[in-house]
């Protein structure tokens, strides 16, 4: 059986190149960042699938950012219900290619076929596109967490992996972003106001750790 996702020309198959990084640097959004800049970047993330899905795009990543066609959903299987894949337009506006089984029960809507600026409010759109074109911008991964900026769930806690993609460029012009709503989080996430961004943490490119793949589950 074939699985197929919304995407033209996807190839299957499995890369073997396992060149890990990670590292934490803060950036600019205007959002309250990430306070422990000690720590590394996976430290922040707060779920086992995060770190597979992580390892999973840094064996993928090798010399470039991974292309699309990279990633097989038949290698992560239990992780394709948290998952939403964005392609950035040529006018800048963000176009959900995919969206998990997951992320629809946990947004009350089906987003696929949906730009960006269709489905968020425009007083949370800025923050939030800000977040995916500095991710495509640097070619490396993200981590925040807040509150769902939808209406009507925003009271909801979130966390947020975002990873850069290319089609056939050199560039990143896609975010694959893994979410996890309403798990436990700490006590910072109490202050955070609805739709609001209670941290953000960049990963490092200069701070390179070689490790072995981390089994999916499935």
């Amino acid at each position: 059986m074939t699985l197929m996702w919304p995407f033209r020309n996807l190839h299957w198959h499995v890369a073997r190149s396992r060149a890990i990084c990670y590292g934490a640097i803060t950036g600019e959004t205007g959002d309250t960042l990430s306070k422990d800049k000690s720590s590394g970047f996976r430290a922040h993330l707060p779920h086992p699938h995060f770190t597979q899905l992580l390892d999973y795009w840094c064996g993928k990543r090798g010399e470039s950012i991974p292309r699309k066609a990279e990633i097989d959903p038949l290698d992560i299987p239990a992780l394709l219900p948290f998952i939403q894949i964005h392609a950035r337009q040529a006018d800048g506006r963000y176009l959900c290619r995919l969206s998990g089984t997951a992320i629809v029960e946990a947004l009350a809507m089906e987003t696929t076929g949906q730009h960006l600026d269709e489905v968020l409010p425009p007083q949370h759109l800025k923050s939030r596109t800000a977040i995916l074109d500095r991710c495509l911008k640097r070619g490396l991964p993200s981590f925040y967490s807040g509150r769902l900026a939808m209406p009507g769930r925003e009271f909801l806690p979130f966390h947020r992996l975002v990873l850069p993609l290319r089609n056939s460029g050199a560039k990143a012009d896609c975010a694959l972003t893994f979410s996890m709503v309403d798990l436990l989080t700490n006590d910072g996430m109490d202050a955070t106001p609805p739709a609001g961004i209670a941290y953000r943490i960049d990963a490092n490119a200069q701070d390179l750790v070689a490790r072995k793949e981390t089994p999916v589950l499935s």
